[in-house]
């Protein structure tokens, strides 16, 4: 505590998880049938659009993801890994604030550059998501509508952004933004008995200079809890944060966790978590 007022960043005790699986990580064996789950959901893309921008960025970002949407083609296959596949169980209370992201690591973007002609500008197309073939289809989809010169030039609103498109991968199924189907996925899921927790965790500090503004704040941090109890730091995604400076503290807050990790029957195993780190001045 510093200054007589509770800063301290609030971490919700719950790690809640995104579903995940193969089994070569894990060091005991468990009876795999009786946990298997096939899960089906419709991935889509939404534009990211924020607050204070202008209204009509969200038309012409949808106006993107349609062109994409008409000219992708389903990957041939899906790969997953297994941490992204291990579904854990929710407790409660749940927070419907999480279920706006896309399950199973789908999580990510999509990020593009329009000239004025609404052709591609560059080369750069930017696309981040768990699946190597959700990657790969998007990217040649994203080409595709280019040659067929399916984007339109971009509105004054776009041109004030340089030309950028931003969108990303949400289920449709929870998402309640204005967003456009790409595909239905049916994921072989392993269902886990208990869900990761955090065992240790260093103080996470409310920087003075931004909580004397009376902001609030959620970062959302994505990464594996591996079987040991430890996140892989290679995993380690930023998956919402409007603010550098305090997406770094929690960052910094969570390198050296301790975490119990999802079990199943007696076996430990790698999971694929969302982690809220909530900033608040509480008086």
């Amino acid at each position: 505590m510093r200054g007589g007022t509770a800063v301290l960043a609030l971490v919700t005790g719950l790690v809640l998880p995104l579903p995940a699986a193969s089994q070569k990580n894990a060091t005991c064996a468990f009876d795999t049938a009786a946990h298997l789950r096939s899960v089906s959901i419709i991935l889509g893309l939404a534009p990211i659009w924020r607050a204070g921008q202008a209204s009509q960025l969200q038309t012409d970002y949808l106006a993107a993801a349609e062109a994409i949407r008409i000219h992708f083609q389903r990957p041939t296959m899906l790969r997953l890994p297994f941490s992204a596949r291990v579904i854990v169980p929710y407790r409660p209370p749940t927070d419907d604030d999480l279920k706006e992201f896309a399950p199973f690591g789908l999580e990510g973007f999509v990020r593009f550059r329009l000239d004025s002609t609404g052709r591609l500008a560059d080369d750069s197309i930017d696309v981040v998501t768990g699946s190597p073939d959700v990657v790969e289809s998007t990217i040649a989809a994203v080409k595709r509508a280019d040659s067929a010169k399916a984007f339109s030039p971009p509105s004054p609103d776009v041109r004030r952004e340089r030309g950028v498109i931003v969108l990303r991968f949400v289920e449709m199924g929870r998402t309640t933004v204005p967003s456009v189907a790409l595909l239905r996925l049916i994921v072989p899921g392993i269902v886990a008995d208990s869900a990761p927790e955090v065992t240790a965790m260093r103080q996470i500090w409310f920087p003075r200079h931004l909580r004397k503004t009376g902001m609030s704040e959620r970062v959302v941090l994505q990464f594996v809890i591996n079987a040991d109890g430890r996140m892989d730091p290679t995993s380690l995604e930023l998956v919402r944060a409007n603010n550098r400076e305090l997406a770094s503290e929690a960052i910094r807050g969570i390198k050296d966790a301790r975490f119990r990790p999802a079990m199943i029957g007696s076996c430990a195993v790698p999971a694929l978590v969302l982690l809220p780190v909530d900033f608040k001045v509480r008086r």
